[in-house]
């Protein structure tokens, strides 16, 4: 399995990179360069929610709770709005086959 995962402290901690190590054989870790959100793949699925919620903003803390989730919920059963994402000019290397 690949994991392409952004340069946050903790992806780069000791416990991380032992456990990354002894699973080398099952997973390899892909850094990001530093201070380039264009290529995460989740910063999309993020604007798609905060998109979202601006435009259906709650009221109340409980709201926001309850249409994140639904928002997710949507998201992670639409094969081809996540595959859309992949599509995005700077993320296309994540779907590349290996």
């Amino acid at each position: 399995m690949f994991l392409i995962i952004d340069n946050l402290k903790v992806h780069k901690s000791k416990l991380v990179s032992q456990w990354a190590d002894e699973h080398k054989d099952r997973i390899e870790l892909f850094f990001l360069p530093p201070y380039s959100p264009e290529l995460n793949p989740d910063e999309y699925v993020n604007r798609a929610l905060k998109t979202d919620i601006r435009s259906r903003a709650p009221a109340a803390v409980e709201g926001l709770k309850k249409r994140t989730m639904k928002v997710m919920t949507k998201m992670a059963r639409s094969t081809r709005r996540i595959l859309k994402i992949f599509e995005i000019e700077p993320v296309r290397y994540a779907a590349a086959v290996c």
